[in-house]
């Protein structure tokens, strides 16, 4: 028998207007069926909105069906989630870890809160104890046994809620986005500790994700829109739909999708798929060996190219790329200043990188020829680039109290962001990106050195409204900038604060909706009855109401599924065009920053381990690791391709593009 069954589920939300009043309902689940086994490992996807979380609160009783049922296997019985009496043995066979950690936090230390269920179940001291220890070694959160919580990171955190679940030995454990806040060496953690669980004890586990590689190792995969499952099967089934996927609001593996755009058959290395998608889907099914890397689909293009007697990398590599910015530079009639720094930075791909007592490499702009950060700024004027510094960190530090102790933050943190950058903030879990934010706009001020926004100094100004309409901050969870009553009235509450008539913030809040996305329908909802991705498009809608000259963002994608987070890339990339707005983001997922960033700094306990140009920064694999990142695919891929094609582009559409060109040219000949 299945250890969880559910049959033609149904549950609906009631819609309320500003005073209330049910207007309606909407369907977020309806008629679903799902059947998870003993010991499987299920991924549940689907976009914003598409009714996962509703799903997944079904599974542990959080929510009681309107139609349907949903079925738990017991020690002896069938429990049934619409049954009152039922619901502790549920809870305790089904452990649930929610995106937001703050949701299930209740003790005061990292003890407390992990023994805390165990307490209750009357577990004995040492029992608890050694439980305890455990499952933070386990989830790597060991070494802050004694932390308070409430001065651990967001990813620290997630951690906590994970260990304090597991601690409860559910024969099931639901992730709902769980590792969307945690650096990429946390979520391999977590995922490895969740796979041994799975292994050795037979823990069913379901993953709801926007994560597509966290699938890989799934039994099965349920694909979720409008409330309905449209998809369903392996992962190599799943993979391998690509336009689907795409329908869907979702993007397939990095493999799949590449080499379904190019119609690479990779299956005969030396012919094209044609036309026929049907014929590029089958090649990838027939495949015997298992799913598809990086490494594979760049190994086909390689041989689709190489068969073609045309094939010139000197040709495909282009002129050289030096000479034609220094001409650029040179001719100061028709210089744009800031395209001209931008492609000065990237310029330097081919200059051996230096590296610094640590062993990290160095941005090459600041260090090439022993150049320090004046010398840089001068060659840029003598290139004729403005200097326009709009943040300056000086030897910035800041520590949290912990009873009597301090517990550093940031250390000796010293960098310039000039207007119009988008900067990219990386570290792992605890590396202080996130106490950097918000310094910038003044939500803690600094202990030691000096932190300057367009003049205003942090530590020191008493008008903080001044700094903070300059500054747009977007927080990891927007719940907790959301506050009003309807959509429309929260995002216009941050232009009206700053001066604007109702009028004026009326029309302001109209137009930022529309940048993020979302229609007329929602403005009268409450923020709190949208999904976790329309909430964090909603936060940004209200600071973009308001026109901040800078626009901060703590994970501002994390949960989002791949077309929303293509959308508001695009409008990140669309403000920095079309209005020289500079961009601070700070990310745990590589792909994301690879794409958007023009320059990372890297943190790492405190400390500032790397400042430079993103493409330097994912220059060789053993820097990477060295700074506690991942490579991105599509770094992979680019670099696999090397020496033969070297490609302009860093996102996916970019690269497909280029490739395209390049084949189809081939083929004509």
């Amino acid at each position: 028998m299945s250890f969880i069954q559910v049959k033609k589920l149904g549950h609906k939300f009631n819609i309320k207007d500003k005073d209330g009043n049910v207007t309606g309902e909407k369907w977020a689940v309806k008629d679903m069926d799902f059947i998870a086994h003993k010991g499987q490992i299920i991924a549940v996807l689907g976009r914003n909105g598409s009714g996962k979380s509703t799903f997944a609160r079904h599974l542990n009783g959080l929510y009681a069906p309107d139609q349907g049922t949903v079925w738990i296997q017991g020690d002896s019985d069938v429990l049934d989630t619409s049954r009152e009496d039922d619901l502790l043995a549920i809870r305790r066979a089904v452990g649930m870890i929610f995106q937001n950690p703050d949701n299930q936090m209740v003790g005061n230390t990292v003890a407390e809160d992990v023994g805390f269920g165990l307490e209750n179940l009357g577990f004995r001291a040492e029992k608890i104890w050694e439980r305890i220890n455990e499952v933070l070694r386990l989830t790597g959160m060991e070494a802050y046994l004694e932390r308070n919580v409430s001065h651990l990171s967001g990813g620290q955190k997630q951690r906590l809620a994970i260990a304090s679940v597991m601690a409860m030995s559910p024969e099931c454990i639901v992730m709902d986005e769980a590792t969307a806040m945690l650096d990429p060496v946390g979520s391999r953690q977590i995922l490895d500790t969740l796979y041994h669980l799975n292994r050795e004890f037979g823990i069913t586990v379901i993953m709801i994700t926007h994560r597509m590689e966290e699938t890989v190792r799934a039994d099965q995969i349920y694909v979720m829109d409008d409330g309905n499952v449209e998809l369903m099967g392996a992962p190599y089934e799943i993979y391998t739909q690509v336009e689907k996927l795409e329908q869907l609001g979702l993007d397939s593996l990095l493999p799949y999708k590449l080499l379904h755009e190019l119609k690479v058959d990779y299956f005969d290395d030396k012919k094209f798929a044609g036309d026929s998608d049907e014929d590029a889907n089958s090649a990838l099914v027939d495949r015997k060996e298992g799913l598809l890397s990086v490494q594979d689909a760049a190994d086909r293009i390689k041989a689709c190219l190489h068969d073609r007697k045309s094939f010139d990398a000197k040709n495909l590599n282009g002129q050289n790329v030096l000479d034609d910015i220094n001409s650029y530079v040179n001719d100061t009639k028709n210089i744009n200043k800031p395209e001209a720094a931008e492609q000065i930075n990237s310029a330097q791909k081919d200059i051996p990188l230096s590296k610094n007592e640590d062993g990290i490499h160095e941005d090459i702009l600041v260090n090439r020829n022993n150049m320090d950060r004046e010398d840089h700024n001068d060659m840029l004027l003598d290139a004729g680039i403005k200097k326009d510094i709009l943040v300056e960190a000086d030897k910035l530090e800041y520590a949290y109290k912990d009873g009597a102790v301090q517990v550093p933050a940031v250390e000796q943190v010293s960098f310039q962001i000039r207007k119009g950058e988008i900067l990219a903030v990386a570290g792992q879990t605890g590396s202080g990106k996130s106490t950097l934010l918000y310094m910038l706009n003044g939500i803690y001020r600094p202990i030691g050195g000096t932190l300057k926004v367009d003049g205003i100094d942090v530590g020191k100004t008493k008008n903080l409204k001044e700094l903070r309409k300059k500054i747009g901050f977007v927080f990891q969870y927007p719940e907790y900038q959301l506050f009003e009553s309807t959509v429309l009235a929260d995002v216009m509450y941050g232009a009206l604060n700053f001066g604007m008539s109702k009028a004026e913030a009326e029309q302001a809040a109209r137009e930022a909706l529309a940048l993020v996305n979302i229609s007329e329908e929602y403005f009268e909802y409450s923020p709190f009855d949208l999904s976790g991705g329309q909430k964090k498009r909603v936060a940004l809608a209200g600071i973009l109401a308001y026109q901040p000259e800078i626009l901060i963002l703590d994970e501002p994608v994390a949960g989002m599924d791949p077309k929303a987070k293509r959308e508001l890339f695009a409008l990140i990339r669309r403000l920095h065009e079309e209005q020289n707005i500079t961009v601070i983001f700070v990310s745990h997922d590589m792909k994301d920053v690879y794409e958007i960033a023009d320059r990372i700094l890297v943190m790492g306990q405190g400390k500032l381990v790397y400042d430079g140009a993103v493409e330097q920064a994912f220059g060789t694999p053993e820097m990477v690791e060295k700074m506690g990142l991942e490579m991105p695919e599509m770094a992979v891929f680019r670099e696999t391709l090397l020496p033969e094609i070297r490609l302009t582009a860093r996102s996916m559409v970019g690269v497909i593009d280029e490739l395209r060109d390049r084949i189809q040219g081939l083929e004509n000949l």
